[in-house]
């Protein structure tokens, strides 16, 4: 049962005059006549009822239930079956007195309202109706609850109330005067980064936390809005307040601010965890502040940090001697009745490129990542301050582009390689197709870089799925197909330093794995010198996290070449809801030289590469069961 803090019951008084006026007596005729309550109200009696539960047209979902549920308790308690509708049809139905739930166009509603911060609600009967109504929707819905448990299951055969009753609950909030730098709160605002949907779910979370220590909703808005005078900006959007606050970061950004500038409250933040740290911070201010002394200003808001004091800094440190840190994700083309968990494109991306900034990898090889896809879109617009995309070009190995291959048109790869801006890496050429059953999403990238000490070495990201033969039995098409694609950059740059980075759908033992190892390459997963996720696997259901399920996404490289330093499967909140597979981590090493010099040159034997693959699945047309797009 809920505390009632304040409980107002106005009981019927006989008032008497008995005031002098001028140092004379009042002539006793003159008495004013004793206040007469009104009569009680009957809600129900011998199981029946007059009364009718009436919300407004347009009320919310948490008051609409209200009523179902005020309705269901009469019909379980006493067997009574009151109507329930809305206000325009309570009008025309012609009824007479009514059980009103939260605020309508009746003005008794709008008044009790006006009284009543967030948490507050009354019990309150006026010319017949009674009326259950709370400062806010919840707490509309909590005075429903008490009314229940207060009065319906504890009713027989009648319930009758006084026609006066006035019950209050009035809720003791923390830091009922807060303010920022004088002005109460309550004449702000929050705006929110319109381009981020974890900044308005920070902003939410603010709201939230003023509303239960000080009882007051704040209005939230974009970014796109016109400001005004008194606003709490939360994320680094379009206002200059924010703007100024993050040209002040090293990028990519790891940093929050929480402080007051001027008139106004600034939490900035970029991405997802620095918004979790920004709130948790203001969440412990708030926590020191009293009811004396609850004014918010510039001398004691000015909270800033950098998020990787709040993560593991092992796990995001490079190994030492790291010279490359490669990122495998794939990021999930489209979500299905099978992997939904309920989260939009942009929260996932979000999600995902949160991760990417962190751990700051040099090389990020991506898997599904068609143009035209708001997947896509949201990942590349939000990597573009710090990482530039490589724009491939398609080599026609399977097709024919001098006659007008759709493919070729199309250039609609989902394996797109993108660096860091600030690492020192020069691209020097990069081509792509796709795998010889000529789907969209199948198929590889590769780009030969220079590092800033000269090393040249090519990366290549691939993905492929299942590849069986009619009876059933794996074989390794798919991956002779990446590997004629590989050998177009080995043939004119020499037999450089190689990691093959994707999603293969293939692991240990199985034909397309062992055709990658029989050519000499090794799987970071098992070779690498620090492995920070055995067993935990790199396919999962989007949502639930399951480990030790296939280790799919791979990370390949010559020995010759390279030292795999440290290999890590990313797996928090972050990027269980992100996509159904999770990043790939790699440290590299090179065990020596790599300039153009030293790389000595490379023969596969094959031939000319610019085939048309005449085999099973290779007719050079799409997938009758992909959605093309471009």
């Amino acid at each position: 049962m809920r505390k009632l803090l304040s409980i107002l019951l106005l009981l019927a008084l006989m008032l008497t005059a008995l005031a002098s006026c001028g140092g004379g007596t009042k002539d006793p005729t003159e008495t004013e006549p004793p206040v007469i309550p009104p009569a009680p109200i009957t809600l129900f009696a011998e199981g029946a009822t007059g009364y009718t539960i009436v919300r407004a047209e347009n009320a919310s979902n948490t008051i609409v239930q209200a009523g179902v549920t005020l309705r269901s308790a009469f019909l379980s308690a006493v067997n009574v079956e009151f109507p329930l509708c809305d206000e325009y049809m309570y009008e025309l139905s012609g009824g007479t007195v009514a059980i009103v739930i939260g605020e309508t166009t009746d003005p008794v509603t709008t008044r009790l309202k006006s009284t009543m911060q967030y948490d507050d609600f009354v019990l309150h009967v006026e010319n017949g109706n009674l009326y259950l109504i709370g400062g806010s929707d919840r707490a509309t819905e909590e005075a429903v609850k008490y009314f229940i448990e207060a009065y319906v299951e504890t009713s027989t055969e009648n319930l009758v109330l006084n026609g006066d009753m006035d019950m209050r609950y009035i809720h003791e909030y923390a830091l009922k005067g807060l303010s920022i730098n004088g002005t109460p709160i309550a004449s702000y605002r929050i705006v929110y980064d319109n381009a981020r949907y974890y900044s308005k779910a920070l902003a939410r979370d603010i709201r939230d936390l003023i509303v239960q220590t000080a009882g007051v909703m704040l209005e939230m808005v974009p970014d796109t809005t016109d400001a005004v005078e008194h606003e709490i900006i939360v994320g680094a959007g379009l206002r200059p307040e924010s703007l100024a606050v993050e040209a002040t970061y090293e990028k990519p950004h790891l940093n929050y601010t929480v402080k007051v500038q001027g008139s106004k409250l600034v939490v900035v933040n970029q991405g997802v965890r620095t918004g979790e740290e920004a709130f948790d911070q203001l969440e412990k201010m708030f926590e020191g502040l009293t009811a004396e002394s609850c004014d918010v200003n510039a001398s004691n808001l000015n909270l800033n940090g950098d998020i990787l004091k709040k993560v593991n800094d092992k796990a995001l440190a490079r190994a030492d001697g790291t010279n490359l840190r490669f990122l495998h994700s794939n990021v999930l083309l489209a979500t299905t009745a099978d992997n939904d968990n309920g989260y939009t494109d942009q929260q996932r991306a979000e999600l995902l490129v949160d991760t990417y900034l962190v751990y700051s990898p040099d090389v990020i090889t991506f898997n599904e990542m068609i143009e035209g896809r708001p997947m896509t879109g949201y990942v590349r617009n939000m990597l573009s301050e710090y990482y530039t995309f490589i724009k491939a070009d398609y080599l026609a190995l399977f097709g024919d582009a001098d006659e007008g291959d759709a493919n070729a048109k199309a250039r609609n790869y989902a394996t797109p390689i993108a660096y860091r801006k600030d690492c020192g890496l020069t691209p020097v050429k990069s081509g792509f197709n796709y795998l010889s059953d000529m789907i969209s999403y199948h198929g590889a990238s590769w780009t030969v870089f220079d590092t800033p000490n000269g090393n040249r070495f090519v990366v290549l990201s691939g993905h492929f799925s299942e590849n069986k033969d009619a009876d059933g039995a794996w074989i390794s098409t798919f991956s002779a197909d990446t590997i004629k694609m590989l050998n177009v950059a080995r043939r004119e740059f020499g037999d450089l330093p190689v990691v093959l980075s994707g999603d293969w759908f293939a692991w240990q033992g199985s034909a397309p794995y062992q055709y990658f190892t029989d050519l000499g390459f090794v799987d970071a997963s098992e070779k690498a010198l620090k492995q920070h996720s055995v067993g935990i696997g790199t396919y999962h259901t989007v949502g639930q996290g399951e480990t030790g399920r296939v280790e799919e996404d791979i990370t390949f490289y010559n020995p010759e070449w390279f030292k795999a330093l440290s290999h890590k499967n990313l797996v928090d909140f972050y990027t269980v809801n992100g996509s159904d597979h999770y990043p790939v981590l790699v440290d590299m090493q090179f065990v020596k030289s790599a300039t153009p010099d030293d790389i000595p040159p490379y023969d596969d034997g094959t031939g000319d590469l610019n085939i048309k693959d005449e085999g099973a699945g290779g007719s050079g047309e799409w997938g009758t069961d992909v959605v093309q797009n471009g």
